[in-house]
């Protein structure tokens, strides 16, 4: 029995861990201008979500936006979903809370940095859109690791665009299984409105009582 309440309660303690999530060392960027980005698309999408992402990515914005080491966050402070939005200028929603990132770029990458001292900094490059919907992006961190993720005008990609994104992934040496498929089918409930109905929509703070226990391979339970 001791035993038993001694897993349990490192069960519910014990954090995010971020060394099982990292996959590789950073991707070459690709030609300069061989993308074709489409800047003014680009430009004028207000709000992007991110619908499906790599666990190293989603670990590390985690502590971004809570501003504490993966290791301190608690599995009730990201569940049930993270209902992320980066928007147009520059801020990041998600798990009830606004942060505002340095960022800089053109038509091949952004660099970015989070206020907070925590986290890495890194270079976001374009790698794959189809200047209306998505782009998706593979990170290089200052400290060397890899990771990726898709901006989307959309809560969810469509399922062609989702195995063509897999598909890359895994050709640059990513791992499939380590992908996660964000979940925004909470978020009407917490204020988001599906951008595929062409409603307004705020962001507003989560409250805990909305939060269920969910289990991902990155969080040690």
């Amino acid at each position: 029995m001791k035993l038993l309440l001694l897993v349990l309660l490192v069960s519910v303690v014990a954090g995010l861990l971020e060394e099982p999530t990292k996959e590789r060392k950073c991707v070459p960027q690709p030609k300069k201008n061989s993308l074709g980005l489409d800047l003014k698309w680009f430009g004028s999408v207000k709000e992007f979500f991110l619908p499906m992402w790599s666990q190293l990515y989603a670990t590390r914005t985690a502590s971004d936006i809570l501003e504490r080491e993966a290791a301190r966050i608690a599995n009730h402070e990201i569940d049930p979903a993270s209902c992320l939005v980066f928007k147009q200028e520059n801020t990041v929603s998600a798990y009830g809370r606004v942060q505002n990132y340095n960022i800089s770029g053109d038509a091949d990458s952004i660099h970015f940095k989070s206020p907070w001292s925590g986290p890495k900094a890194g270079r976001f490059d374009f790698h794959m859109t189809d200047n209306s919907n998505f782009v998706l992006g593979i990170t290089c961190w200052e400290d060397d690791q890899a990771s990726w993720a898709v901006l989307s005008t959309k809560f969810h990609l469509a399922p062609h665009v989702r195995q063509e994104v897999l598909g890359y992934v895994a050709s640059l040496g990513f791992d499939v299984a380590k992908a996660v498929d964000e979940d925004y089918s909470l978020s009407a409930r917490m204020g988001l409105e599906d951008p595929n109905h062409n409603s307004s929509w705020s962001i507003v703070e989560i409250n805990e009582d909305w939060l269920i226990h969910k289990s991902y391979s990155v969080l040690l339970i």
